[in-house]
């Protein structure tokens, strides 16, 4: 099968691409990129004490599991529970796992020319409410969505953030001056705790620059279609099987000796998630047509399928020419990351789209391959809309049907009647435009990483000041007025 005209018309897209690529090495500039914007970092725990709850120390309170990543409260005497054995053999820190990006982004701000020391100085606020967010999400894991032990953290939290709503200077920029980080935007919570979150979200934090590791708030927040206040940002790579430095190093398997055309180990599931239904009908029916592919598989164990371990699926990715980056529970294989570091070229199927972070700054439409599959019915309930007005408002983060590209990529999109089809062009895709990406996601892979500091090459630190600046609010005079008086009349302690 001959590559059709609109993957030939990448080449020149490749070219521009390398360009970007020149400085992704590089060590950054850090005191031209902190220029003008100034930040501070607000540890929330300082209001949430205000109100008489407790303090929080994520060393003392959280752990991670080494062989999934999962956090779950250290108060526990379980040596086992649902996510496996809990014995302290298994246990890390939790600035290890897939969720600890904002712990890593506060670090860095912090021992850095970005940082204010006062909140009058800053140009922007970053809200550092981690500790209490990854309490509350180690509680879901450790006790269930619906238990009381999640209430000291999510009221924490929650009340923290009033505080944060009612500080002179968030009136004075109506929340604009303002960052959170959202690092699992999917968990809700149950309860009361979990729909005053959706709803302050929703509404009080609009304005608000919004760090979002998938998309779904643009599904329950009608207020964020146009995702205009939105940065989207990938996971923290499994950081407790990568030693981020030797992956730098090492080199990647060479194509001669990869045995895999294509890979993909995930949950897929027969529920009613379109996401999972998507990956169950991906997997079944490529392997039914192509059962050569002994590397696609679901992790859940449908389809005769296992739970792989990291360093397996690993393996797995090095030794693969492709990796499918297939959306699941929320719009996010969580897996991308790690198809950088391991060199296997994301294959993006859809509709629904995986997301794409950092869309800012790398070059999707040359990275990774695009299908779009026009038999949806067995996973789509409903036809996917292009195009959305707020009255179209999806219920539910987990409503698929308008998961679109992050990125431009319809120059590069290859039509295919069934999802099966895709495999015959990534057999025929020539060996020089295998290498060409690979060569593009060399460099790439600094972006998918999430350091303490902003000292060496390129990171996602870096990537998200960047996408900050370019989201930086110009003050109108009247702004500027609001917080000169702000700063004058009161402090926010």
């Amino acid at each position: 099968m001959d590559w059709p005209c609109c993957w030939r018309g990448t080449i020149v897209a490749l070219l521009l691409a390398a360009s970007q690529l020149a400085s992704a090495t590089s060590s950054v500039n850090v005191d031209d990129l902190c220029r003008d914007m100034k930040i501070y970092v607000l540890d929330l725990q300082q209001l949430a004490k205000e109100k008489g709850h407790p303090g929080c120390n994520a060393e003392d309170q959280v752990v991670v599991k080494t062989d999934t990543g999962v956090v779950y409260t250290t108060v526990e005497d379980h040596a086992k529970d649902k996510w496996g054995d809990k014995s302290p053999d298994h246990n890390a820190h939790h600035k290890l796992g897939t969720h600890s990006a904002p712990w890593h982004f506060a670090r860095a701000i912090s021992n850095s020319s970005c940082a204010a020391a006062t909140m009058e100085q800053a140009d922007l606020i970053y809200v550092n409410d981690y500790c209490y967010y990854i309490w509350w999400l180690a509680a879901v894991h450790s006790h269930g969505a619906a238990s009381d032990e999640l209430l000291v953290p999510a009221n924490a939290l929650l009340e923290g953030w009033e505080s944060v709503f009612a500080l002179p200077r968030w009136k004075a920029s109506h929340g604009r001056d303002f960052i959170f980080y959202d690092a699992h935007p999917g968990f809700w919570g149950e309860g009361g705790t979990g729909r005053r979150r959706m709803d302050y979200q929703c509404n009080e934090m609009k304005n608000a620059i919004q760090l979002i590791v998938d998309r779904p708030m643009r599904s329950p927040c009608k207020d964020f279609l146009d995702m205009s206040s939105l940065i989207i940002t990938p996971n923290n790579p499994n950081a407790l099987h990568l030693d981020i430095s030797a992956t730098f190093r090492r080199r990647w398997v060479p194509l001669q000796h990869r045995d895999n055309l294509l890979y993909f180990n995930g949950g897929c599931g027969f529920g009613a998630n379109m996401g999972k239904r998507f990956r169950l009908q991906t997997v079944f029916t490529v392997k039914a047509a192509h059962p050569q592919l002994a590397s696609l598989g679901c992790s859940d164990g449908h389809l005769g399928g296992v739970h792989k371990a990291f360093e397996d699926m690993l393996h797995g990715m090095e030794h693969s020419n492709f990796c499918l980056a297939l959306p699941g529970d929320s719009q996010s294989t969580r897996r991308l990351s790690e198809m950088f570091m391991a060199g296997c070229i994301p294959v993006f199927v859809g509709p629904p789209y995986n997301s794409m972070p950092f869309a800012h700054s790398i070059d999707y439409a040359s990275v990774g391959v695009f299908f779009n599959v026009t038999r949806t019915a067995s996973w789509l309930e409903f036809p996917v809309k292009w195009a959305m007005n707020k009255d179209d408002r999806p219920l539910h983060p987990q409503d698929a049907h308008w998961w679109l590209p992050d990125a431009n990529v319809s120059h590069v999109m290859i039509q295919v009647d069934e999802v099966q089809d895709i495999v015959p062009y990534l057999e025929n895709m020539p060996e020089a435009e295998i290498e060409r990406k690979l060569s593009l996601m060399h460099d790439y892979r600094f972006y998918m990483t999430f350091q303490d500091s902003l000292s060496g090459p390129s990171n996602a630190n870096h990537q998200l000041l960047k996408a900050i600046r370019a989201h930086l609010p110009l003050p109108t005079a009247a702004d500027l007025r609001h917080r000169h008086l702000a700063s004058t009349s009161s402090h926010f302690w």
